[in-house]
Parts: C-alpha cells; sequence; structure tokens
C-alpha cells in the first residue's frame, strides 16, 4: 500500500475525531479502572457533541500556531492515520497522540508518521506520554529511540501513563 502523509486541514478534523473516537473505545477502554469508565466512555463516544468539541479543540490549537497535526492516507485520500503535536518551544517537541484506524493497524502507518514526525527534530527533546499497559505503542517508540523515564505525574482517565523522552543532540 502506497501511504502518503500530509499536514491535516479544518476538513479532516471530523475524520480525526472518528478515528480517535474508535481507537479510544477499542484499544484503550480497557485499561481504564472502572471508576472512570463511564466518564472515558462519555467523552470518546462518537456524538455530534463530541465530535463538534474535538473539532472547536483543534480549532483554537491550530491558531496558536505551536500544534501540528499530521496524517496518513492512501492513494485515494482515505485517512488511515493521524498524530499530532505541540511546538513548546524551540528545543522541546511533545507527541500528543499517534491513532491509527484499527483496519490499518500493523501495516507501518504508526512507523510512517513517527518518521514524519521526528523529521523536523534537528535538536532537543520530545516528549510523549503512553498508557503503561500499551506494550505494543511501547515497543513502537523504542524502536525510534525513546527512552522510559518512569511514570509520569499524571493519568489518562485514571489509567496510569509512562513518560518517553528522546533527546536529539
Amino acid at each position: 500500500m502506497n501511504i502518503v502523509i500530509r499536514d491535516a486541514t479544518a476538513d479532516d478534523f471530523p475524520i480525526l475525531f472518528e478515528i480517535s473516537a474508535i481507537v479510544h473505545q477499542r484499544d484503550y477502554g480497557g485499561f481504564i479502572p472502572a471508576d472512570e469508565r463511564a466518564e472515558f466512555n462519555a467523552r470518546y463516544e462518537l456524538t455530534d457533541e463530541n465530535r463538534d468539541s474535538f473539532v472547536a479543540l483543534c480549532h483554537e490549537r491550530l491558531a496558536l500556531g505551536t500544534w501540528h497535526y499530521v496524517v496518513a492516507t492512501n492513494e485515494a485520500g482515505e485517512i488511515l492515520g493521524y498524530t499530532q503535536a505541540l511546538q513548546a518551544d524551540e528545543h522541546h517537541l511533545v507527541k500528543r497522540g499517534m491513532f491509527v484506524r484499527p483496519e490499518y493497524q500493523g501495516q507501518g502507518i504508526g512507523s510512517h508518521l513517527m518518521k514524519i514526525s521526528l523529521e523536523g527534530v534537528e535538536s532537543g527533546r520530545v516528549d510523549l506520554f503512553v498508557l503503561k499497559k500499551n506494550v505494543r505503542a511501547q515497543k513502537l517508540y523504542e524502536k525510534y529511540g525513546f527512552q522510559s523515564q518512569g511514570l509520569a505525574d499524571h493519568t489518562f482517565f485514571g489509567a496510569p501513563l509512562i513518560k518517553m523522552s528522546l533527546k536529539k543532540p
């Protein structure tokens, strides 16, 4: 499959919400403690209200000029996955999620998105947070040189996170 990587446009945001919601429900829901699951499910339910909130947040972030959204598409233009990152400062990038449609997972799309995300980082540090129980994602990040910094000081709906960092000279 030929994968095309491009910057996301405002027209993509509703599709990015759909991918995010599906991946969160399918892949992350089992990691969320029972007492937090109702709030998690409500946040990632495929509703118009949630979609509109997500799209508005994407617009707000882009307006700041420090957020970047990148999509992976097939030759037909179907969005297969995306990643988002915050350029915290000149030498510090914070990856804020990478999501691939379930039916395309394991086909190298996450690797393509990771490569393009790191291409623009010449020096400094890249941080990300990953669910402690999401070993598959941790292995992908380690493949690109990220190292665990231990447990994060915050959680994702009560689920422990690991902070991972990549330092570039």
